[in-house]
C-alpha cells in the first residue's frame, strides 16, 4: 500500500470515528479519532514523493 492510500486511509478512520464521538459527546472516541488524524504526520506517509512543480499550479 503506497504513502498516499494509508494516509486516506487513516483520515477516512479518523472521520468515521470522530464525528459520532463528536455528536454521542464521548471524548474518549474523540481522542482516538485524534490520534488516527494525527498518524501520518510522524510516519512521513503525508510527503511528497516528487517535487511539486509551484510554477504552472500542476497543469
Amino acid at each position: 500500500m503506497n504513502k498516499q492510500k494509508l494516509t486516506m486511509l487513516c483520515v477516512a478512520l479518523a472521520g468515521l470515528i470522530f464525528i459520532p464521538s463528536v455528536f454521542f459527546n464521548k471524548p474518549l472516541f474523540a481522542l482516538i479519532g485524534a490520534f488516527f488524524d494525527w498518524l501520518p504526520l510522524p510516519t512521513g506517509w503525508m510527503k511528497a514523493e516528487k517535487e511539486i512543480n509551484r510554477t504552472t499550479f500542476g497543469f
